[in-house]
């Protein structure tokens, strides 16, 4: 179980977060503060593609 933190501390437009480029983790519009969890079923290397206009941030805890 991983929970991943994605704060984005300021923005106007789109705030969109992939997990490996296909599972939707966040898709808002203007600022955004919130964290998921997953099940990250092996261990490996995983990608995040983030969409913003705004500073943002992440951070990943198992």
């Amino acid at each position: 179980m991983a929970i991943i933190s994605l704060p984005l501390i300021s923005g106007s437009s789109n705030f969109a977060v992939l997990l490996n480029g296909s599972d939707l983790m966040v898709n808002e519009i203007g600022a955004y503060q919130g964290s998921q969890r997953y099940s990250l079923s092996t261990d490996g290397y995983y990608g995040l593609v983030i969409t913003a206009d705004g500073k943002w941030s992440v951070k990943i805890e198992k």
